[in-house]
């Protein structure tokens, strides 16, 4: 997928290279509106059971975040959902360039259609369903779809002599350590507001 666009995007105009950032990050939000929607959905309808505010649930999302905080740096940890499906490579040559960027957008922004290296994005998907009014849900499938654009466009910033796979290899430790922070984070809040009780 980043060999796409960083065809779309290393060697082109400044025009180019926009309108290939462009028609990707509207597949991203397009996709992230999509799952952000659907999360909201079912938020609201487990709203009534109180989930979130259940000591036993924050017990075991916090014991989770924990294990899963260990999993993202490589440390034996618990197992998160890994899905090896990739976007179709295929697309790049049976599709015009425009639609292929648009549509693994869309791919990318629902999230858990591509395998999911990092283990925060379920936490994500966890809380998304447990908490928050559709608005905040949405908002933050937003954020999501930006920030990964974000790091596209980090990822594929011109740097001669390095090569895409070297720059995933040198970034992998980054974003290990960074899923960890934020799950060791949620694991101390859920914590911090436990009440005791079951």
């Amino acid at each position: 997928m980043v060999d796409t666009i960083g065809v779309a995007v290393r060697d082109a105009q400044p025009r180019e290279r926009i309108r290939a950032f462009a028609l990707h990050g509207a597949g991203l939000v397009l996709g992230a509106l999509l799952v952000g929607l659907a999360l909201a959905l079912l938020a609201a309808a487990v709203a009534g059971l109180s989930l979130a505010s259940r000591p036993v649930v924050q017990i075991a999302l916090s014991v989770v975040a924990l294990g899963w905080a260990l999993s993202a740096v490589g440390a034996p940890g618990l197992p998160f959902p890994r899905r090896r499906w990739q976007v179709p490579e295929r697309w790049r040559f049976a599709l015009p360039l425009d639609a292929t960027l648009l549509f693994y957008g869309v791919l990318l922004g629902v999230g858990f259609l591509t395998d999911v290296v990092f283990p925060a994005f379920w936490m994500f998907v966890v809380l998304s369903v447990l908490g928050g009014d559709v608005a905040t849900i949405v908002l933050a499938w937003l954020v999501y779809a930006l920030l990964r654009l974000a790091m596209t466009a980090v990822w594929l910033r011109d740097a001669p002599g390095d090569s895409l796979a070297s720059r995933f290899l040198g970034w992998r430790s980054v974003a290990g350590a960074t899923n960890a922070l934020v799950l060791l984070t949620i694991s101390a809040w859920l914590l911090t507001t436990f009440k005791g009780g079951i």
